[in-house]
């Protein structure tokens, strides 16, 4: 009979036991990273989300102040124009009149 090396069946038995151990922590480190990593990104994403919420509510802010004052411009333009009409109208008026005055000042 062959007499057994017992220190190389030791050896291969702790190798053995020891990558076991070692791929136990190896999963549950990586389990956990990716946890750690998914809740970073989680939180990057929600923080992205309001930040977005914000600028679309900003953009939307801003657009309607854009659209009433182009209103107000368009009004004005409107009341100016009808307002020139008139000085135009009243000033031939008053020449056909014989009345002697200044012609009326541009409103644009």
């Amino acid at each position: 009979m062959k007499d057994v090396d017992v220190s190389q069946s030791s050896i291969m038995i702790a190798a053995t036991i020891f990558a076991a151990v070692l791929g136990i922590l190896s999963r549950s480190f990586l389990t956990t990273f990716r946890e750690w990593s998914d809740a970073k990104r989680r939180t990057a994403i929600e923080r992205d989300d309001a930040d977005i919420a914000d600028l679309k509510r900003q953009v939307a802010n801003l657009t309607a102040r854009i659209e009433a004052s182009n209103e107000r411009e368009r009004a004005q333009r409107r009341y100016l124009t009808e307002h020139a009409r008139w000085d135009r109208n009243a000033y031939a008026v008053l020449v056909q009149a014989g009345i002697d005055i200044d012609p009326p000042p541009s409103l644009f």
